[in-house]
């Protein structure tokens, strides 16, 4: 915030102006790029899906306070605005540098360093707002994501119609070229079962890179019959956790 002038209080207030900073400190730079590394938008969405229990009442509700977390806590984004609408051709040094990470670590621009910022962290809300809608198309829920992509803009409806998440069914997050030989395989390991007899063997799929990514509920019953809870397969899709990776890697999917 100190590159772009002003000090903000947690809530997004701005407290008061500040003479901007003219040369980037190492430390800065450092700060920077740790921050944006940290920042996954496929993690922030699983987060927000963990607590979802496919009720929809609950869900809806679980749904509210994470969408009203997003909009009060990072209400200090919006001063990237001006940088964002700024008509600077920064991309092809960007790109001919090898790409931001590098560029963060050379730039001397403050205008430059802050507007690779703005970007970077647009981008994230763009992925992040298509990992939502995602998982509020699954879940069913009557929600609206667009908001997401807009957290770092000013004097723009905080409601906007969602766009059409392009994973709708589970065969369009396979990236297996035969298509039909492995949901072939898949329901031979798939069919008749449920829990975590279930989630190992999609957590498999994605680990051998046969899935994009890990399904939503709904994709999943776009190609399976669901059997049981969705909350059951789903507590055997975290890599994370030893029990489903003990289960997954008893699992062949071809051999």
């Amino acid at each position: 915030m100190k590159y772009c002038g002003r000090i903000y209080d947690n809530n997004g207030t701005a407290l008061q102006r500040v003479q901007v900073v003219k040369s980037i400190c190492n430390e800065d730079r450092q700060a920077v790029y740790e921050i944006l590394c940290e920042i996954e938008p496929r993690s922030v969405a699983q987060e927000l899906e963990s607590h979802l229990i496919c009720n929809s009442k609950h869900d809806e509700r679980v749904y509210d306070v994470w969408a009203e977390k997003i909009q009060t806590r990072l209400k200090p984004l919006c001063v990237f605005d001006n940088f964002l609408k700024s008509d600077k051709q920064c991309s092809e040094t960007w790109i001919k540098i090898g790409g931001w990470e590098q560029y963060i670590k050379v730039t001397e621009n403050t205008n430059e360093f802050v507007w690779l910022i703005a970007v970077c962290l647009y981008n994230k809300f763009i992925a992040l707002q298509y990992e939502i809608i995602s998982i509020i198309k699954s879940y069913g829920l009557e929600k609206d994501a667009g908001f997401v992509a807009l957290t770092m803009r000013k004097d723009v409806p905080m409601s906007v119609e969602s766009k059409e998440c392009p994973y709708s069914t589970f065969s369009n997050i396979i990236q297996y070229p035969d298509k039909e030989k492995l949901l072939l395989r898949l329901h031979e390991l798939i069919d008749g079962r449920a829990g975590a007899d279930v989630g190992c063997v999609i957590l498999r799929a994605y680990q051998e890179n046969y899935l994009i990514r890990l399904p939503k509920r709904k994709e999943f019953e776009s190609e399976f019959d669901l059997i049981g809870t969705w909350s059951a397969i789903h507590n055997y899709l975290n890599d994370g956790d030893p029990r489903a990776l003990n289960r997954s890697n008893r699992i062949v999917i071809f051999n």
